[in-house]
């Protein structure tokens, strides 16, 4: 399972760690990240960019296995817990957010040039009138 999971992540261009509690527990403190409260078992370690695409990607990996679960992760700094990573997972993607700010931005220039062809379709129709009624 692990196995699918690292390659899956491999393609996500994220990294995968499997550390012991004791080595993690340091590096957070020393880099000054808040810990969560007590954790028993193995810890794993995923870093991302895209910190939506891969909560989406582990909330399906999450779904499809059940012995997979979410502990905590760090979010800009910031502590979050399972349920946090799940809010996360049903968010849009990175793509699709800029492909609503493209339309946003595309819908009054759109609007504009309709705008614009209805103005000079007017003009047009004038002219043909003015045209129509010399002749």
């Amino acid at each position: 399972v692990t196995t699918i999971l690292r390659k899956e992540l491999r393609k996500m261009n994220a990294r995968y760690f499997v550390v012991k509690n004791s080595i993690f527990r340091k590096v957070v403190q020393d880099v000054g990240l808040p810990l969560p409260d007590k954790w028993v078992g193995h810890t794993a370690v995923v870093a991302s960019k895209d910190a939506v695409g891969l909560a989406k990607y582990l909330q399906s990996f999450k779904e499809k296995n059940e012995g997979f679960k979410f502990r905590f992760g760090y979010l800009n700094r910031k502590l979050i817990i399972d349920k946090d990573i799940t809010h996360l997972s049903k968010l849009p993607s990175i793509e699709a957010l800029r492909a609503k700010v493209v339309v946003c931005l595309n819908a009054p220039i759109a609007n504009f040039a309709g705008v614009l062809r209805a103005q000079l379709t007017k003009v047009l129709y004038v002219l043909k009138a003015i045209q129509n009624s010399k002749s």
